[in-house]
């Protein structure tokens, strides 16, 4: 069953889902573009992997050390010599696991030069003061560098976009083409959460036409093959929430598709 939302489900940025989704969506997007590049290019889908830290995204973390007061003893001191029984203080580690992000280039194949970088922003691209963001700014300002394009796909409403000198234009959701020939301007697409997602230029060498990447289609065929339909609790919350109009436009359409239970006629 598709997709309830014409668009960007907002129930697909739920962290536990986001992680499945953005490798499936990659994946999707990869094999949309091949048949329209080949056979002077190729796609590949790469994986890039950093070591996220527990106290990133501002999580609270207890003291490794813990520091007491020494309690006032009164009376006889025990001599040193004497044995004691040391009680033990709970003290919480910093766990600190992989993550493996997914991204596609266009690669030329006579001499593999990378042409076109596509990246799919996550949750921890987005998250202030992570390492997750700072890999990925640190990655992005080599591609802007270089004699790249640098695509970039933001369907995420929470957190924070990359970095530019303008305004963005209004939408939950955004698109970045950055042309090597026109940098440092690059040209910026806003996407409403109530509209369609649509089909975004993917630029290729100097001489060859842009060629289309549906956002929409890649979406759709996604939602299907994984059958989130069956993983989403469209009864709860988005997250993050919708307020105000998007509220209840997105109560509407669920109502609609009967993805919400409706409490009992007394």
């Amino acid at each position: 069953m598709p997709s309830p939302f014409p668009g960007m489900d907002p129930y697909l940025e739920d962290q536990n889902l986001w992680e499945d989704f953005h490798h499936e969506l990659i994946s999707t997007m990869a094999a949309l573009l091949v048949p329209q590049v080949l056979p002077r290019y190729w796609v590949a889908i790469e994986k890039r992997m950093y070591i996220d830290y527990e106290e990133d995204a501002g999580r609270s973390i207890r003291p490794d050390l813990a520091v007491t007061r020494k309690p006032e003893v009164r009376g006889r001191v025990a001599p040193a010599t004497q044995a004691t029984t040391l009680q033990p203080v709970a003290v919480e580690a910093v766990m600190t696991w992989p993550v493996r992000e997914g991204f596609l280039k266009i690669i030329r194949r006579a001499d593999r030069k990378v042409v076109t970088k596509i990246e799919l922003l996550s949750v921890t691209n987005k998250k202030k003061g992570t390492s997750g963001r700072a890999e990925y700014l640190s990655k992005r300002l080599e591609v802007l560098g270089s004699e790249s394009h640098l695509v970039e796909i933001d369907l995420l409403r929470g957190g924070e976009r990359p970095p530019f000198k303008d305004p963005l234009p209004p939408g939950e959701y955004f698109v970045a083409v950055h042309r090597f020939r026109n940098r440092p301007r690059a040209d910026a697409y806003g996407i409403a959460l109530q509209r369609e997602l649509p089909v975004i230029p993917i630029p290729l060498e100097e001489g060859d036409p842009d060629v289309g990447l549906s956002l929409g289609r890649a979406l759709s065929e996604t939602y299907d093959r994984r059958r989130y339909d069956h993983e989403i609790d469209y009864a709860g919350e988005a997250s993050p929430r919708l307020e105000g109009a998007d509220r209840e436009w997105a109560e509407e359409l669920l109502d609609r598709a009967h993805k919400r239970p409706h409490p009992p006629v007394s």
